[in-house]
């Protein structure tokens, strides 16, 4: 299934990344006066140049078990800045590959958080 949105980039993920980014970087943060944000779009994209398969469940929602991990990741990491380097905790359904990836691919976004960066797993 796909949302009917996706239509608007042919099923481009990395065309809507592009699109939200630019939105993200050069409208919402210096016009209406935001510190900062979490680059969860960042972690996603991130993470989709690695080897995981999928990262939705539907299309378009984060999968229940990686995808929704590197957004907690992402959001926890962001708002705290406690390092992610060494959590323990993963959700039943992500393996020892998919959270060496999230876990990557967040200090990645928070690095660089309007650019992707290639996954080295």
């Amino acid at each position: 299934h796909t949302h009917p949105e996706i239509v608007s980039f042919n099923g481009d993920t990395a065309k809507m990344y592009d699109i939200i980014t630019d939105i993200v970087k050069n409208h919402l943060v210096y016009t209406k006066g935001l510190d900062s944000v979490t680059p969860v779009g960042t972690a996603i994209q991130n993470a989709r140049t690695s080897r995981i398969e999928s990262l939705n469940r539907d299309g378009y929602h984060l999968s229940l078990g990686t995808g929704r991990y590197i957004a907690s990741l992402a959001f926890f990491a962001s708002l705290t800045g406690v390092s992610i380097d060494n959590i323990e905790w993963t959700p039943d359904d992500v393996n020892d590959y998919e959270k060496r990836v999230s876990i990557e691919s967040v200090n990645n976004a928070l690095k660089t958080p309007y650019s992707v960066t290639k996954s080295a797993l």
